[in-house]
Parts: structure tokens; sequence; C-alpha cells
């Protein structure tokens, strides 16, 4: 098991600069999010660091659309945007050069109005849309070894249901699952994901309410669920502390290391 630092959210000034901050501190498994910050220098500084790398797709950018027009006529097609397909492509692309070995994907948030209309959700009409619009990218991972793992999300998102992660998963087999605890255990959900085959696995603390990412062990939750569920699986992957602040994320780490010793 390798232990590492997610650093999520837009408060990290730059990429290099955060992984510079944990180089310093001896931690050399990091996940950093993806955004118009990782330019060729900033590259071309992250790669001076030794550093066993994966990289967060830019999930803000990813929002299912609909036609309002069928979508009333009781025949919705729901679609993401080309511009986004892109933006999720050059994540990607950026994950290739710096040699990650994971990338990080969401599903995608539901169209604003969506739970409104019960009668009109067709979540596995969604699901065929997702993989559709990504297949080309998951068929391009199969083969240059950087393994997509599809990470478990709160309400209101695409993947906030077991059942979607598995219906992708069905369709395109060699991609992976990132277990994200908070979101499962705020979703009731983490006794059915345990029995998925887990790759990855994001840790956050919270007030068993709000994801609010906040430093391990001074929120609410209870992570020897987790631990165990990691030995029953044999787990030899990575178990990152997600965190939007340098400081939060490097204390996580340090509880981390204590908790799984």
């Amino acid at each position: 098991m390798k232990l590492g630092i997610a650093i999520c959210g837009e408060k990290v000034p730059t990429p290099s600069e955060a992984t510079k901050e944990f180089y310093k501190q001896g931690i050399k498994t990091v996940e950093l999010g993806y955004n118009e910050k990782f330019t060729s220098q900033e590259i071309k500084r992250i790669k001076n660091f030794d550093l066993d790398l994966s990289i967060h797709c830019p999930s803000q950018n990813l929002r299912l659309e609909f036609s309002v027009i069928r979508f009333f006529l009781n025949n919705p097609k729901f679609y993401f945007p080309k511009p986004q397909i892109k933006y999720i492509e050059k994540g990607f692309a950026i994950a290739e050069k710096l040699e990650a070995t994971h990338y990080v994907m969401h599903g995608g948030v539901f169209p604003k109005g969506y739970f409104r209309f019960k009668s009109l959700r067709k979540r596995d009409k969604i699901v065929k849309s997702f993989i559709k619009s990504f297949q080309p990218l998951f068929l391009k991972s199969k083969d240059n070894g950087i393994k997509i793992v599809l990470e478990n999300l709160t309400r209101g998102n695409l993947f906030s249901d077991i059942s979607e992660i598995i219906a992708v998963k069905n369709k395109c087999p060699w991609l992976g699952f990132c277990l994200d605890f908070a979101h499962s255990e705020l979703t009731n959900q983490t006794d059915l994901l345990k029995d998925l085959k887990i790759d990855h696995v994001h840790v956050s603390d919270n007030n068993l309410v709000n994801d609010s990412h906040i430093a391990l062990g001074t929120g609410k939750m209870d992570f020897t669920k987790l631990k165990k569920i990691l030995k029953e699986q044999k787990f030899n992957g990575k178990v990152l502390a997600e965190c939007p602040h340098i400081k939060d994320a490097i204390n996580s780490f340090k509880y981390l290391e204590r908790y799984f010793k």
C-alpha cells in the first residue's frame, strides 16, 4: 500500500509549488488535479521530482446537458458538449506527459432541474452517453499504461449510484475503480462498493453531512471500516488524503501514516 496526497480544488498557486512542498516532506505519492496551470514549464518542473503521480480530471468542467424539447416530450437526450470532452482529453494528455499511473474520472454533474422531473429521469441513457463520449479515451488508456479509474460521487452526479459504475465497467472492463470513502459514507453505499475491485482510494474528513474535504482527524469520519475493507481485499494500491490546502494535506498524510501502520 502506498500512502500519499491528492491535492484538490484551486487553492494551490501552481502544481509544481505543491509537489515541491510535498517532496520536502518526503511525500512521493501525489495526485494533482488538472487545470490550465499545467504549462510546458510546469510539467518540466514537476518531472524534476521523483514522484509517483496520478492526475485527476477537471471535474468542474464536466456537466451534462440535454435537449429541452426532447426532455419535455419524454424522450430526453443527454450529452456532454464537445469542449468538455476535449478538456477531459487534455487532462489525460498531461497525465501521459507526466508518466502518471492513474487518471481519475468523475461521471459529470446532472443538469439543473433534473431532479424536479421524476418521471423523465433516464439514468441509463446518461450512462450510455458517458460511454459514447469517452470511449475513444478509454480505448487509448487500454494501450498506454495509464489506468483510468472511475470515482464514486455524491448526490447530483453520475456515479452517485454503484449501478452506474458497474454499467460503464461492464462495457469497458479494463477501467478501474477509485473508492472515495467520504462519498461512499455520505451516500450510504460503502457496503455495496466494497464488493468492487478497488484500484485507488481517496480519503477525506467531514461532519457526516457535507463533503467538505477537511483534514483527516478533524471531522467525524471513522476510518476503521475502510481499513478493514482494504485488508480484506489485500489492497496494494494508493491511498491518498484528498485536501484543498497544502498544510491540511500534509497533516492528513501524517494521520494516514499513523492510522495505517
